[in-house]
């Protein structure tokens, strides 16, 4: 169960944030322009300078028709040195020879080199923060907080989206910002790629701001003002983009990827390779288990979260199973299996469980790479909280969560899927299957049925090539080893999977092959009678293998995988390989979990360990009566026995 300190907390939540609903009812105040902040919120205010914790921030408006704005997070370890950090904070005429000390006027934040050889490129988190629609922003202090976590674990730049509130502005204003800061960001990439392509003499005319000898022009606005961001331009790598979302920012992310999927090679150079849902804000008019269960849960409950819905949603298309609201029940939008990668964060006490649990599930059926992290004894928002940030199950989230982004960029950054450019239709629009690209990295069951189209109109595959220096090794990794070649005897053969207790990641351990016994399993437990009689004598006998040698197994995982080397407590799970195909069976997905020692005790065992237990709770024996002396005697005789 949560602690008091969260229970206490909840009800305090409840009753102001349940007045803040009906007040925003009672009082409705459109406004075109939008509101990304509430007054009784705690602000953190930017820093552009480096700070203790190693991570400088900066704000930026970028819709002036709206107030939709973005908040970066650089890490220092963008900076290739280290040690020429101090140089880099403050930006100084040439006419002053300090290079610490600010001018009045004088941005004093940091500015990367012109020439970009101190600067390193680093993936890019897309991140909405939460709020139930109403409340929340990228500002905030609880934000800034977690961004700054986020960025310093993930080592990746942090992109905190401040999208506009309901009531006054309602669906699709979120949805929308969402989709324009990744416009925002392609647009930013190209800007950055076109600038660095202007030197000095080369070209010339309007939109160019001349300087020295030794400077590039720049593109400008029509102020003057550079319309390049210079921290995205050195160190944001947005073919490397992963989008996080918070709760109902979790809804927005997962809008902004079915979008980005929808563009396609349009979005280019920005890619996204994977989404984080975070407890998402998923809801539907069919009560699931956790919400009859969870109905009056901690902070949210689902009166609350109905009111949260009403706020947002147009009066006139208010339905719980809106597209919006419930993404499983909606029709006609990009096909499940053409999503991102998607980790999927769940709380124990969280009514919203169950339909965030389903939507992985479905992911996984169509072989999207989607895991699932679910924690015992937390609440909705539990890592994002503000009174909750500092505790251990928070950074363990985090952790959590750096984990698998850091996993899955290394290999978007190992391996470039096919991309095929799609043929037009004879209107010259695209039909909607074929604006569509296969997003999966770790799909196992075949590439999807090409059409035979032209040559002229294919794109060539595209194939990494190795970089120069420290910045451009810090993504590679050693060619692996070949795969063992495995003996075509006839008798089935799996792969042992282990994974830390709390964390549904999947790693492959080693091969064990079966005899006969296991062959005759393999080959009659898909039958009808057979499914029931070997129901599980295969799961019985792969664990009694692994836990009779369990030490050494756990000695082994942590030796080949870094991440398990601080689990104390694991699980295991196994795949049977088909067709002697042993890199299929390497994949994560779909590996079927083996029950723990306890489970896999029968009720004679369990009897026995009673028993056995129950003995040696009992005193010395004392006999009665006359047979006591001829008792101690057979006593002593056996004692000879046994030690003879």
């Amino acid at each position: 169960m949560p602690s008091v300190t969260v229970k206490l907390y909840s009800v305090l939540f409840k009753f102001f944030i349940k007045r803040k609903l009906q007040t925003l009812i009672e009082t409705p105040d459109p406004k075109p322009y939008g509101v990304f902040s509430r007054p009784d919120e705690t602000i953190a205010s930017a820093n552009p300078i480096f700070s203790e914790d190693g991570v400088a921030t900066k704000d930026l408006h970028i819709d002036p028709l709206t107030s939709v704005s973005i908040r970066i997070f650089l890490p220092d370890s963008a900076i290739a040195s280290p040690k020429s950090i101090p140089d880099l904070r403050v930006r100084i005429p040439p006419s002053r020879s300090s290079k610490k000390v600010s001018v009045d006027g004088v941005y004093g934040g940091y500015l990367p080199e012109k020439n970009g050889r101190n600067c390193r490129k680093l993936p890019v988190i897309l991140q909405f923060h939460g709020g139930g629609w109403v409340s929340g922003g990228n500002d905030t202090l609880a934000n800034d907080v977690f961004c700054r976590r986020l960025a310093k674990l993930c080592d990746a730049v942090v992109v905190a989206v401040g999208y506009r509130l309901a009531p006054e502005s309602r669906y699709p204003a979120a949805f929308e910002d969402g989709v324009k800061v990744l416009n925002w960001l392609g647009k930013q990439a190209n800007l950055a790629e076109y600038n660095r392509s202007i030197v000095v003499g080369r070209v010339g005319g309007h939109g160019f701001s001349f300087g020295g000898a030794d400077e590039r022009r720049q593109i400008v606005d029509g102020f003057g003002t550079s319309m390049v961001e210079p921290w995205l331009a050195a160190h944001g790598d947005l073919s490397r983009c992963v989008l996080l979302g918070v709760s109902c920012g979790a809804n927005i992310a997962n809008y902004v990827a079915q979008y980005s999927v929808e563009e396609g090679k349009l979005l280019d150079p920005v890619r996204v390779v994977a989404q984080v849902l975070m407890y998402p804000f998923f809801i539907g008019s069919s009560p699931t288990r956790s919400e009859i269960k969870l109905s009056n849960s901690y902070l949210y409950d689902k009166s609350m979260s109905v009111l949260a819905w009403k706020l947002f949603l147009p009066e006139e298309e208010f339905n719980l199973d809106h597209p919006a609201a419930n993404p499983l029940v909606s029709a006609g939008g990009v096909p499940l299996k053409y999503m991102p990668p998607t980790l999927t964060v769940v709380a124990e006490h969280d009514l919203m469980r169950d339909r965030a649990i389903a939507y992985s599930e479905a992911l996984r059926k169509v072989n999207v790479d989607s895991p699932l992290l679910d924690y015992k004894d937390a609440i909705h928002e539990f890592a994002t909280l503000e009174v909750l940030l500092k505790t251990p199950q928070s950074q363990a989230c985090s952790e959590d969560i750096a984990i698998w982004v850091k996993k899955l960029l290394m290999e978007a950054g190992m391996y470039f899927s096919q991309l095929v450019k799609l043929p037009l239709t004879s209107n010259g629009g695209r039909t909607h299957e074929e604006s569509l690209i296969q997003h999966s990295l770790f799909s196992t069951k075949g590439d999807p049925v090409q059409k035979p189209y032209q040559q002229k109109q294919r794109l060539p595959l595209i194939r990494g090539k190795g970089k120069k220096g420290m910045a451009g090794r810090q993504y590679q990794r050693k060619t692996p080893p070949p795969l063992p070649k495995l003996e075509d005897d006839g008798n089935p053969k799996f792969v042992i999977f282990i994974r830390m207790a709390n964390v549904y990641l999947w790693y492959p351990l080693n091969v064990v092959s079966g005899g006969t016994t296991a062959k005759v399993i393999v080959s009659a437990k898909d039958t009808f009678v057979g499914k029931y009689i070997y129901k599980d004598t295969l799961a019985r006998n792969l664990t009694a293998v692994i836990y009779k040698d369990e030490k050494e197994m756990q000695k082994m995982a942590k030796k080949q995988f870094r991440v398990l080397r601080s689990a104390t407590e694991f699980k295991y799970g196994y795949k049977l390989i088909e067709n002697n195909n042993l890199s299929a069976a390497l994949a994560a997905n779909d590996v079927i979990e083996l029950p723990s020692q306890t489970e896999l005790k029968t009720v004679f065992d369990k009897v026995k360990d009673f028993l056995g237990d129950a003995r040696e709770s009992f005193g010395k024996l004392t006999f009665l009566n006359s047979g006591t002396e001829s008792a101690e005697e057979d006593t002593k005789e056996d004692s000879t026995e046994k030690s003879g």
